[in-house]
C-alpha cells in the first residue's frame, strides 16, 4: 500500500495537493500473503543471473545538498550565537509566504535576502527576546527551555561553505565568535505568513517594499518554481520549506494539547506549560515528567523502485487513475513500523501489482520537501510473466512492462518528461477533474530528471547502473 492520487509520477510516491499522506489502513490479505511467501521461494533467483555488484559512486539526487550547508547543530542551544549570526552583514535570509519561496522574476532564481532588507521587520533586537534563552533548566529531570521567537519565524539553518577555503574549514567550532567567520554567511529561513496583519495599516506597502520590490520579485508555487533552481539552491529551499512547513503545521502540545513554542534556532518545540511550571504544578503536561519533553523535525521515509525483469530487458511502471492521461512512474509507498527498505520494497510492488520481487538493491536516496519525505530509490528483479494484479489495494489504474527502446525513445523527445508550470497548478485536489492530457505526439510520459523516479527510469534505460546483467558496466548495493 503506497502513496495516493498525485506526486508518484514525479517522484514516485503521491498525493493530493502533492503533500503526501500517512499510508490508510490495509485490509488483511491472509491468502494473498501466503501466495507472496510461496512465489518468492519459488522464483528467487541465483546470484548468476543477477550479476549483483557492490555500490558505485554516490549519485546525489535533486534536493540534496550539493554542497550541503554546515548546519552547526551544535550552535543552536546557544541565544548568543544565533543573535551573532542573525546580525551578520553578510547573513542571507530565505523568505517563505504561505510555504511559497520568493523568486526573481527576472532570473526565476531563489532570492536571498540580507540582513539589511528584513531589518525593518526584525528589529536590533536579539534572537530572542530575552536573550537567556539558550539556558536550561531542569525540572523533575525534564528539560525546560524559555521563550523561544514568537513571529516572524526564524530558523537557522547553517552556513554557506561553498567557496570556503582551508583556513575557514576548522574556523567553526561550538564556542567560536560567528562573527570570525568571514567566508561563510550564515542562512535563516524566514516565514513571514501573515505579517501583513501583524504590521498594522503599514504592512501590506512595507511588505511590498521589502520582499516583491514593486514586481522585481513574486511569490511562487514551490514545485513549479524549483525545478528551475540552481542544484545547491535546491538543497537550501528543500531544508528551508521542510522546517517552516514543521513549525507552522505544528501548534499544539501531543502531550496536553496547550501551545507549543519554538526554541533551539527552530529545531525544537516546547510545551509552553513548562515556562510556568513548578514542582508543585509540574502535572499539567506529561512532557514535564521526562527527557523526552521536546518534539523534533520528522522525517517520513518512503521506498520508491524500479522493478527490472529477470532478463534485464523490461521495466514494471504504473499510473494512478487522478495523473494526466499517459503518465507512468516507479511504484512507492512509505516505510512501515518494524520493516526494512528491502521488506518495504516487496510489499508495495505486491500490494499494488501482484508483482513478487526478488532481490534488491539500493540506488540512491532523495529528500522531497513536501512536506518533509526521504524517498529511498531501490531496484529490483521480478518475473515479468507473473500475472498483474491491481485488485489488491486498488491504487494503481494501470500497471505494465516497458521495453527500453520504449523508454528511450520518451526520453530522447523533447516533451518526454516535461512538466510545466500550468500543469503544476492542476495537481490540486480541488482540479482533478481538470487534468491535461498527455501530449500526442508521445504515447506516455515519464518522470523528469529533478524527481528520483526520473533518475532510476533513466539510469536503467541508458544502462547506467551496476548490477543489470554481463552487458552494463557498474553496479548498485544488494540490501
Amino acid at each position: 500500500m503506497g502513496f495516493n492520487d498525485n506526486d508518484v509520477w514525479m517522484i514516485g510516491c503521491s498525493n493530493s495537493s502533492f503533500a503526501l499522506k500517512h499510508p490508510r489502513s490495509r485490509k488483511p490479505m491472509r491468502s494473498s500473503l501466503v501466495s507472496f511467501g510461496q512465489q518468492l521461494k519459488k522464483t528467487s533467483p541465483t546470484s548468476s543471473n543477477l550479476h549483483l555488484s557492490y555500490m558505485g559512486e554516490n549519485h546525489i539526487n535533486f534536493y540534496a545538498g550539493a554542497p550541503p550547508l554546515n548546519r552547526l547543530s551544535f550552535q543552536r542551544h546557544s541565544s548568543s550565537l544565533l543573535s551573532q549570526h542573525l546580525q551578520n552583514p553578510l547573513t542571507k535570509f530565505l523568505p517563505f509566504h504561505g510555504l511559497q519561496p520568493l523568486i526573481t522574476q527576472s532570473t526565476q532564481s531563489i532570492t536571498f535576502l540580507s540582513w539589511q532588507d528584513v531589518r525593518p521587520i526584525l528589529g536590533d533586537g536579539p534572537f530572542y527576546k530575552d536573550d537567556s534563552a539558550g539556558t536550561i533548566k531542569h525540572l523533575q529531570g525534564a528539560q525546560i527551555l524559555p521563550s523561544g521567537r514568537k513571529a516572524p519565524k526564524l530558523i537557522f539553518l547553517g552556513t554557506d561553505e561553498k567557496n570556503q577555503s582551508e583556513h575557514s574549514k576548522t574556523l567553526m567550532t561550538k564556542e567560536m565568535d560567528p562573527t570570525l567567520n568571514k567566508e561563510n554567511p550564515p542562512i535563516f529561513a524566514l516565514d513571514v505568513t501573515g505579517l501583513e496583519q501583524e504590521l498594522g495599516e503599514d504592512g501590506p506597502s512595507l511588505m511590498d517594499r521589502i520582499f516583491l520590490k514593486q514586481g522585481e520579485r513574486k511569490w511562487v508555487d514551490s514545485r513549479a518554481a524549483a525545478v528551475h533552481f540552481a542544484p545547491w539552491e535546491a538543497g537550501v529551499f528543500a531544508l528551508a520549506r521542510s522546517m517552516v512547513d514543521w513549525n507552522s503545521r505544528n501548534k499544539f502540545c501531543a502531550g496536553c494539547g496547550n501551545e507549543v513554542y519554538s526554541t533551539w534556532g527552530g529545531w525544537k518545540l516546547s510545551c509552553s506549560t513548562a515556562l510556568e511550571a513548578t514542582p508543585e504544578n509540574s502535572s499539567a503536561c506529561p512532557s514535564l515528567k521526562s527527557l523526552t519533553n521536546h518534539c523534533y523535525p520528522r522525517t517520513d521515509c518512503a521506498v520508491i523502485m524500479a522493478i527490472i525483469s529477470l532478463d534485464g530487458d523490461k521495466i514494471l511502471l504504473g499510473r494512478q487513475k487522478a495523473w494526466p492521461k499517459g503518465m507512468y512512474s516507479c511504484l512507492a509507498g512509505f516505510l512501515e513500523p518494524g520493516e526494512s527498505f528491502e521488506e518495504a520494497v516487496r510489499r508495495e510492488v505486491y500490494e499494488e501489482s501482484g508483482v513478487v520481487v526478488n532481490e534488491v538493491m539500493y540506488h540512491s536516496s532523495q529528500p522531497w520537501p513536501y512536506p518533509a519525505n526521504l524517498m529511498v530509490g531501490c531496484f529490483g528483479w521480478a518475473d515479468e510473466n507473473q500475472t498483474i494484479r491491481l485488485d489488491l489495494d486498488n491504487e494503481l489504474e494501470d500497471a505494465r512492462w516497458f521495453s527500453r527502446q520504449e523508454l528511450l525513445t520518451i526520453l530522447a523527445d523533447p516533451n518526454g518528461t516535461v512538466i510545466n508550470r500550468t500543469e503544476q497548478s492542476y495537481f490540486d485536489a480541488e482540479k482533478k477533474h481538470q487534468l491535461p492530457t498527455a501530449s500526442s505526439s508521445i504515447p506516455f510520459r515519464l518522470p523528469p530528471a529533478t524527481a528520483i523516479a526520473g533518475v532510476l527510469t533513466s539510469a536503467w534505460a541508458k544502462k547506467k547502473v551496476i548490477g543489470f546483467g554481463k552487458e552494463v558496466d557498474g553496479g548498485a548495493s544488494k540490501i
